[in-house]
């Protein structure tokens, strides 16, 4: 069968998504689509047009389930390099990361796609705190290289969240405290660092907080001895 013999209402996306062999999944951003995608843990390009698809991508994204792009601008090199970057190639890189992390494991560290740009200083008491423990960590991270970049540290512009949640190797999850981010923490059972910065994100923290799921901190101002006793508290308590 050819794809002009394929219309829309012939592909059972339940089937395709659930296929051990499904490598990645194109989509506009659907609800339906997107929950499949992230239920079956299958990676996703978004390609969104309008209503809440908008939103549903840049959520996909914020919790590294996939990557988004413009579907007015975009080029075929983007294309190529966004499917690239979400299938195996990619997970083979993080694979490798997890496996060389020995007996101490990894750190999780995204604060979602809305946040463009973190203060180089701010970035540097990070930097400074993700050196004190001895877990690799995985931060995606798309700004300009703090000078003091520990050698535990790897900064990547994407990560499949899902993913390393999920794996037994992941002793902590350093996040924003967006709804998505939380559920897979608690499912997974992976005590967080959070740094709420808008929205229900406070609720969000409090919450985890208050159930001891993880610690708080102030993202403004916080300090690099904060972050650090906070994430040894998570990860050895």
């Amino acid at each position: 069968m050819n794809i002009e013999e394929i219309s829309n209402d012939k592909v059972d996306h339940r089937m395709s998504q659930a296929h051990p062999k499904t490598r990645v999944f194109i989509t506009h951003g659907g609800s339906h689509g997107v929950y499949e995608g992230i239920c079956n843990a299958v990676p996703m390009v978004l390609m969104p047009l309008f209503g809440d698809q908008m939103d549903n991508a840049k959520r996909v994204e914020s919790r590294g389930a996939g990557l988004t792009l413009n579907i007015l601008e975009m080029t075929s090199k983007d294309i190529s390099t966004a499917l690239k970057a979400v299938i195996n190639d990619k997970k083979s890189e993080f694979e490798a990361i997890v496996n060389a992390s020995g007996e101490h494991g990894i750190v999780v560290f995204s604060l979602g796609s809305m946040v463009s740009e973190i203060p180089m200083k701010k970035a540097t008491e990070i930097a400074d705190a993700l050196g004190s423990v001895p877990q690799t960590v995985l931060w995606r991270y798309t700004r300009e290289v703090p000078p003091n970049l520990p050698k535990n540290v790897k900064l990547v512009k994407w990560l499949p969240q899902h993913d390393l949640l999920a794996h037994p190797k992941t002793r902590a999850f350093i996040t924003h405290g967006g709804s998505h981010g939380v559920y897979e923490g608690i499912c997974n059972a992976v005590p967080m660092v959070l740094m709420p910065l808008f929205g229900d994100q406070m609720d969000n923290a409090k919450r985890v907080e208050s159930r001891g799921a993880g610690l708080t901190l102030n993202i403004l101002e916080m300090t690099s001895k904060d972050i650090s006793t906070a994430l040894k508290a998570v990860i050895n308590d």
